[in-house]
């Protein structure tokens, strides 16, 4: 009964002789087909001894394994290989317990399982180990494993080798946020990121700074997801932790440069709308928006020169810098303007002690630096009194700094009220002079007038247009024979020029015009709905573009497009409106031309 139901089973029992050579007294036929032999076949080849199947490798072995076991009378076990009538080799487990017979012989009695897919996993499970190691040793990422049950995190050891130290291995994460590993303005976003997945999130991703031996900190990008249970309780968090701080340091320092003027050194138009937008988004805190415009610059120009000019711009910047707090704003929002916001000021006695000051150093120290006098005319509005958004503030301390203008210069104004802005806008040449805007279309208009060249006229105003507005590429398209082609192209760096012939998406732009004016904004592509429009910019290292289509009675001539490649540009109303009336201006030239 035993050797019959042996045969139900993946392997079955023998016996067989304790000499050398394990002749076989008797098998069931589990033995047999396990071989792929019949019993006859078996005892014909190796006369019934089941050594010579045994792999030639493994003999030896299991010889001496039999003469140690057998000096304990007992119970022993050992998996080796048997070859097969096919021969390949398959493993087999056995078990073997050491009898004695009616006439006192040794035999052992053996219980076999076939083990040989068992095996192969295993083999496999080995090889995929190694591979993961290899892998591992090769790669600069370092990969980690944390047990929420048990609150164990491991990490692979490339982290020490990197990074010089072990991350604690209990008590994750309550124990890695206690020390100084993680950088203290990083470790709120990193445990929000850890705490997502826990509550149900499949993933997260944050870039953090993690200590580097005793050398500060590097920027690395964690990746992580959540494995569950099938009751979707979370059991770990399996994730990758990357080294980008070289890529992270450029990143900040295109940032940097992409948020200042590059002749002063303070922030841009564009970042000083991206702080004020931000702050008021967060703060109902007074502040007030100073606007400061250097009273008859162009003078200054004529008379000195530009290298004189741009000497009292930097000049302007060093000394309205000195004299802010930390958390206030200093910024150059057009060529002889500037910006300062008093942050979180509790009266309005501040920024008129302030502007004060400033009138001073226009009088005492930039004369005593630059060699003459130079003054400045200055308007004053408030948040959230008289604003609640930049244009808003901007408008209105133009309207007070023009006020200063017209009562004669060299003083400051705040902004009054509705009553002013209503004169203002009634009777517009009493309160203003030149404006930013004048003077850009005023000296384009130069340009194309005293210019008898074209092309070099042309060449002229895409540059300094693209150095004024912070442009990386200007494309001027005309019309052909019905197909838009390159005219011209300004560039602000080599890496920006690209190969650009004709433009077949014009179609794409007509569709995108701001409320059907012959101007499209683009702030940022990434929210380009259209594939073949964002694929367009995408080709180009676009990141923002303003759109300027030149069209008459129906027919397009031509379009210019203002790309920014290294940031978004949230255009104003006033520099939409410049570039448009450039856009225009240059059709009038080019269409007259023809």
């Amino acid at each position: 009964m035993m050797y019959k139901d042996a045969e139900m089973i993946t392997g079955g029992v023998f016996d067989c002789q304790c000499n050398e050579t394990f002749t076989l007294i008797r098998a069931d036929q589990s033995l047999y087909r396990f071989l792929g032999y019949t019993q006859k076949e078996f005892s014909d080849i190796y006369q019934n001894q089941l050594f010579y199947a045994i792999h030639e490798e493994e003999r030896s072995k299991i010889l001496e394994e039999i003469g140690r076991q057998v000096q304990k009378d007992g119970v022993f076990m050992y998996e080796n290989r048997l070859k097969c009538k096919d021969g390949i080799l398959k493993w087999i487990w056995i078990s073997a317990q050491l009898n004695k017979n009616e006439c006192n012989e040794p035999y052992f009695h053996c219980i076999f399982h076939d083990i040989t897919e068992s095996k192969k996993i295993q083999e496999a499970l080995l090889i995929s180990e190694k591979r993961l190691q290899f892998i591992l040793s090769q790669t600069q990422d370092v990969v980690f494993e944390y047990d929420c049950k048990t609150n164990e995190i491991y990490y692979s050891d490339n982290l020490e080798k990197k990074y010089g130290y072990k991350i604690p291995v209990k008590g994750f994460p309550d124990s890695m946020f206690a020390s100084n590993i993680i950088h203290k303005d990083d470790i709120l976003p990193l445990r929000n990121g850890f705490q997502s997945i826990l509550h149900g999130k499949e993933e997260m991703s944050c870039e953090y700074r993690l200590k580097y031996r005793n050398k500060g900190y590097r920027w690395v990008y964690a990746q992580a997801t959540g494995l569950r249970d099938d009751k979707n309780n979370i059991i770990k968090i399996i994730g990758v932790i990357t080294d980008i701080h070289d890529q992270k340091q450029e990143l900040l320092k295109s940032r940097e440069e992409a948020a200042l003027d590059p002749l002063t050194g303070l922030f841009n138009r564009r970042e000083c709308i991206r702080r004020i937008e931000n702050y008021i988004a967060v703060n109902d805190a007074p502040f007030a928006f100073i606007l400061i415009d250097v009273d008859d610059f162009k003078m200054i120009n004529d008379v000195y020169g530009h290298a004189k000019g741009d000497e009292a711009l930097i000049r302007v910047g060093v000394e309205i810098s000195s004299i802010i707090r930390k958390n206030d704003l200093t910024a150059r929002i057009g060529g002889d303007e500037f910006v300062i916001c008093l942050m979180n000021i509790p009266d309005r006695q501040i920024a008129i002690n302030k502007v004060e000051l400033i009138q001073d150093i226009f009088g005492e120290s930039l004369r005593s630096e630059l060699g003459y006098q130079i003054n400045c005319s200055i308007g004053i509005s408030f948040y959230p009194d008289d604003g609640n958004d930049f244009e808003t503030l901007l408008e209105h301390a133009d309207i007070a700094m023009y006020q200063s203008k017209k009562n004669g210069k060299n003083q400051f104004q705040i902004y009054q009220g509705e009553g002013v802005k209503k004169a203002y806008a009634a009777n517009p040449q009493k309160y203003m002079q030149k404006s930013f805007h004048d003077h850009i279309i005023e000296y384009v208009m130069r340009i194309l007038l005293e210019n008898q060249n074209r092309e070099q006229a042309i060449t002229e105003i895409l540059e300094l247009i693209g150095k004024i507005f912070d442009c990386d590429r200007i494309t001027l398209y005309q019309n052909e024979e019905g197909s838009l082609y390159v005219s011209k192209a300004w560039y602000s760096d080599p890496m920006y020029n690209i190969d650009d012939t004709e433009l077949l998406i014009a179609d794409k732009f007509i569709s995108n015009l701001d409320n059907g004016k012959k101007i499209c904004t683009f702030t940022n592509i990434k929210n380009i709905s259209d594939p073949e429009l964002l694929a367009w910019f995408m080709n180009r290292m676009t990141i923002a573009c303003v759109v300027c289509i030149m069209m008459q009675h129906s027919t397009l001539h031509g379009l210019i497009c203002f790309e920014d490649c290294h940031g978004f540009r949230n255009a104003s109303g006033e520099e939409r409106y410049t570039l448009k009336t450039i856009s225009d201006l240059l059709q009038l030239y080019l269409f007259q031309e023809r």
